[in-house]
C-alpha cells in the first residue's frame, strides 16, 4: 500500500508503479486503489484482482518448481586420482549415467596434492588420513595394500603361497617405498633393497603392468576387487596393510548446491554403503 516502497523493492521508480497502475486501471475500467492523505487503500475489486494475482504467482511458483526437480542437467567437474578412476569409479559410474542421461562428466586426474581443485571442481576424491580443515565431504571407504599379481605368475598361483615366493620377482612400486617395506615387516620378510624394481608415478599404470606379468605390485583395496574377481589379477596373500588412509569424497567446490552435484555425490555415497554391506563376513 506503498509506492515509494513497492518501487524501492522491484529497483524501479515511484514514477513507474504510478503508470503501471494507472495502466492497470484504465484497462479494466475501473479504480483498484482508493487514494487519500492517509495512504492507500484497495478498493474491492483491488481486493479480488489481488486475490487472484496471489493464487496464479503461487501456481506459477509450484510449476516452476517442478520443472527444475524434473530437468536435471549440466557438466559435473570430477577431480580423482587415476587409481581410483580407473578402478572403482568407471566400472559403476555407467549405471548412474543410465539413469541420468542428460547429466555430462568432466574428469580431471588428480596425481598430487592439489589444494586448487577442491575450488575448481564440483567434487574431488581425497586418499588422505582425515578431511582437510574446512573441507565439507565425507569417508567413502578405508585402504589396505596386499600384493597383486597376473594369474599366470609362476610360485603365486596356488593358494596362500609363503611370502618368501614374493624374492623371485620383481617389485613394481611407486617412488614411496614404505607401502612395500610394510608389507614385507608384516609378513615377517627382510625387504629386498638389492632387489631390481620398476618405479611408476602413475599407480594405475603400475597395476596395469602387473595384470600384463611384468611383476608384482602392491594393489590397494577395495580398488582392485573388480580385476581379482574378474581373474585379471590374483591376491595371493591374506596379509593386508592397513594405510591407515581413506579415500573423501569432498563437495566444497562453487557448484556443490547444484541438484545435478548433490544427485550424484549421494550416488556416490550409497555406492560404498553397498559395497561395505557386501564385504561384512556372513
Amino acid at each position: 500500500m506503498n509506492f515509494t516502497h513497492a518501487a524501492r523493492e522491484l529497483s524501479v521508480t515511484q514514477s513507474t508503479i504510478s503508470h503501471e497502475v494507472k495502466a492497470l486501471e484504465e484497462y479494466f475500467g475501473l479504480l483498484l486503489f482508493k487514494r487519500a492523505r492517509s495512504g492507500l487503500s484497495l478498493t474491492a475489486e483491488g481486493r479480488r484482482l489481488a486475490e487472484v494475482a496471489q493464487t496464479a504467482f503461487s501456481s506459477l511458483g509450484q510449476v516452476g518448481s517442478g520443472l527444475a526437480e524434473f530437468s536435471i542437467s549440466g557438466t559435473i567437474t570430477v577431480a580423482a586420482p587415476p587409481i581410483f578412476a580407473l578402478g572403482w569409479l568407471m566400472p559403476r559410474i555407467a549405471a548412474f549415467s543410465r539413469d541420468h542421461p542428460d547429466i555430462a562428466f568432466r574428469f580431471v586426474n588428480l596425481t598430487e596434492k592439489r589444494p586448487e581443485l577442491l575450488k575448481e571442481s564440483d567434487i574431488t576424491i581425497l586418499w588422505e588420513k582425515s578431511l582437510p580443515n574446512g573441507v565439507d565431504g565425507q569417508k567413502l571407504f578405508e585402504v589396505s595394500l596386499s600384493p597383486v599379481a597376473n594369474p599366470a605368475t609362476v610360485g603365486l598361483r596356488r593358494s596362500s603361497p609363503p611370502p618368501e615366493n614374493l624374492l623371485s620377482h620383481r617389485l613394481l612400486h611407486e617412488s614411496d617405498l614404505s607401502g612395500w617395506r610394510g608389507w614385507f615387516d608384516l609378513a615377517g620378510l627382510d625387504f629386498p633393497e638389492s632387489k631390481a624394481s620398476w618405479v611408476f608415478d602413475d599407480p594405475a599404470l603400475m597395476i596395469d603392468a602387473a595384470a600384463k606379468g611384468y611383476g608384482i605390485a602392491l594393489g590397494s583395496f577395495p580398488l582392485n576387487d573388480d580385476l581379482v574377481a574378474e581373474g585379471k589379477l590374483i591376491k595371493p596373500f591374506d596379509l593386508d596393510l592397513d594405510t591407515g588412509r581413506s579415500y573423501y569424497l569432498a563437495t566444497s567446490g562453487p557448484a556443490t548446491p547444484r541438484r545435478a552435484v548433490r544427485l550424484f555425490a549421494n550416488w556416490l555415497a550409497k555406492q560404498t554403503e553397498d559395497f561395505d554391506r557386501r564385504s561384512e563376513p556372513k
